[in-house]
């Protein structure tokens, strides 16, 4: 065999045994499965920031969750839907959705992501306080609402009964509580943020301002159909991360929230969504855990016949809030707090 043979022969086997110890080529992961799930909303607020910055920037797809919002007219309405099946998870007014868990509703309340008053109420110029609301007209949402509970606790405050010191009429969401004040049909309405300051500029009065002085109360809620969540414990938990993931972005990159808002809300001015962000997002606990005194104050404030019977302690679960955190995933974002 000639020189240039062996030399050819020997490179050739080099260049086998180089193929052959070659890594294979890696595969690209597989797409993540995606799961459509409907949420249920009991209000468009700017307390709904998380969920809706996890659906702007990719949060929930992360989790392989595909969500659908439906906005439900007040938490009695939110209560019937969890109870129905058509949706198997929920934000709304923690006393509607105690008073459905008394009732016999099938849900478990999981979380209480804003355990204070989320309320102003706005009047026609020429009033300038709660009492010169009496005998005159209030909008609220729907009966057994938040905004509804919201204004027994304001009259208690003020030693006014709704029905009687003054007239309560349901409009619907806090969008159509501002319309019916520009159209004059009501003397006053009780307004969440950030359409309550939509209503400041518009030149209506703030009467009453629940917002500034951090009136302890369940504004919002969290609950699942419990059969559904017995069933489905990877999807629940998956789906609380990523309300997790975007409380924890709306709070270190307000931008990015108020984006949201603006798009959620269709609210464009930038001083309006800055005042709302800085009495929602900003001041939000990042683990949304139900409290007892909280839900004691609530049933106070309902008119179930168990209310003032029960243990409170039996109607609703932190246990997956804590799990979360035993897992160390608390520690996995922006911020902690």
């Amino acid at each position: 065999m000639s020189v240039a043979r062996v030399w050819l022969t020997t490179t050739l086997v080099i260049v086998l045994l180089g193929g052959a110890c070659a890594p294979a080529p890696v595969a690209p992961p597989k797409p993540l499965a995606m799961t459509k799930l409907t949420i249920g909303h009991g209000a468009v607020t700017a307390t709904d920031a998380p969920y809706w910055v996890a659906a702007d920037q990719g949060i929930y797809a992360k989790y392989g969750l595909e969500i659908e919002d439906v906005t439900l007219t007040g938490g009695s309405q939110v209560a019937q839907a969890l109870s129905s099946g058509s949706v198997p998870i929920a934000s709304g007014g923690l006393g509607a959705l105690l008073d459905a868990k008394l009732s016999g509703v099938d849900l478990t309340i999981t979380g209480s992501p804003y355990p204070w008053q989320f309320f102003q109420i706005y009047a026609q110029p020429g009033f300038k306080s709660m009492d010169d609301l009496r005998g005159k007209t209030i909008a609220a949402s729907d009966p057994g609402s938040s905004s509804d509970r919201a204004l027994s606790q304001v009259g208690q405050k003020y030693n006014m009964v709704p029905g009687k010191d003054f007239n309560v009429v349901y409009v619907g969401g806090t969008k159509e509580r501002v319309q019916v004040l520009e159209q004059k049909v009501v003397d006053a309405s009780i307004i969440s943020p950030p359409n309550g300051f939509v209503a400041g500029k518009e030149g209506f009065v703030k009467v009453v301002d629940l917002i500034a002085d951090k009136v302890p109360f369940g504004y919002a809620g969290m609950a699942v159909n419990s059969k559904w969540a017995h069933e489905h414990p990877d999807l629940l938990q998956n789906f609380y991360k990523a309300y997790l993931e975007g409380l924890s972005l709306s709070k270190s990159n307000k931008e990015t929230a108020k984006k949201s808002i603006g798009k959620y809300t269709q609210i464009t001015d930038d001083d309006v969504l800055e005042e709302a962000y800085n009495v929602s997002v900003k001041t939000m606990p990042l683990v949304p855990t139900v409290d007892v005194d909280l839900v004691k104050l609530m049933l106070a404030l309902s008119e179930q016949p168990t209310a003032r019977t029960v243990d409170p302690t039996t109607l609703y679960d932190n246990s997956l809030w804590q799990n979360l955190a035993d897992s160390g995933f608390l520690q996995t974002l922006p911020v902690q707090k």
